[in-house]
């Protein structure tokens, strides 16, 4: 598990097992389903969302913005339903609704509410959680770089092809630098390494452009130590 993941109330798949988290998912959504087409189609969703995120460590004023909004449409679609005066007008929203009780479950279940947060004020979602949140996103990114070294090493892409790539790691990597924050020493590591990858890639890089990059790629590490200690650090006193 990623050092920085939350402990919610519904782990993924590789916590709780593939079969269990399958379960829940599927009971939570057909849960809402058969009520999709009365007024009160609006309860079983919102109301497991809030739970979901609550237990998963969200402070209350993110929960209510996150839900807000599905409480909402699903109450809308409700009303539009039970206001119907034939079967057959009330068939279109009752799509709407069974749609909606399918789809929001499973974008929360996917963790689909972490990328929405990330760009919420650190000052609304709290300290601790975003800490967290900017954590799972450096370790997301680290994950998929050493994917990519791989599969460099291996042969399986092309040089050019890799400085592409490379190139526009490093673009996210400056990006994710200026947002600030206790992470950002990290990303600017990440970004100098990955664009003398890049520049590595695109030409025929001396012993002593090779040995810059091998000691950028070291220092990103150091970097990215050096914030998981402070993050722990500041997890312990928040």
């Amino acid at each position: 598990m990623d050092p920085f993941r939350f402990r919610s109330l519904l782990p993924g798949p590789r916590e709780w097992g593939v079969g269990l988290w399958l379960i829940f998912s599927v009971v939570w959504i057909l849960s809402a389903i058969p009520i999709a087409a009365t007024p009160l189609s609006w309860t079983p969703v919102p109301v497991g969302a809030a739970a979901l995120l609550r237990r998963t460590g969200y402070r209350w004023r993110v929960v209510v913005i996150l839900v807000a909004p599905i409480a909402a449409l699903d109450l809308v679609v409700g009303i539009a339903v039970g206001a119907s005066a034939a079967p057959a007008q009330a068939v279109p929203w009752t799509l709407v609704g069974t749609a909606i009780c399918s789809v929001i479950p499973l974008m929360l279940l996917l963790g689909f509410s972490d990328h929405l947060v990330a760009f919420m004020p650190d000052r609304l979602v709290g300290s601790g959680t975003a800490i967290t949140i900017g954590g799972n996103r450096l370790f997301a990114d680290v994950a998929v770089c050493s994917e990519f070294l791989q599969s460099l090493k291996a042969g399986q892409i092309g040089s050019m092809e890799a400085a592409v790539f490379a190139a526009s790691r490093a673009d996210n990597a400056r990006r994710e630098a200026s947002r600030g924050g206790l992470w950002a020493d990290a990303w600017e590591a990440r970004a100098a390494w990955l664009g003398a990858l890049a520049s590595n890639l695109r030409g025929s890089p001396s012993d002593e452009d090779i040995e810059a990059r091998n000691h950028l790629a070291r220092l990103a590490e150091a970097a990215r130590n050096a914030c998981v200690a402070a993050a722990r650090e500041a997890m312990r006193d928040s």
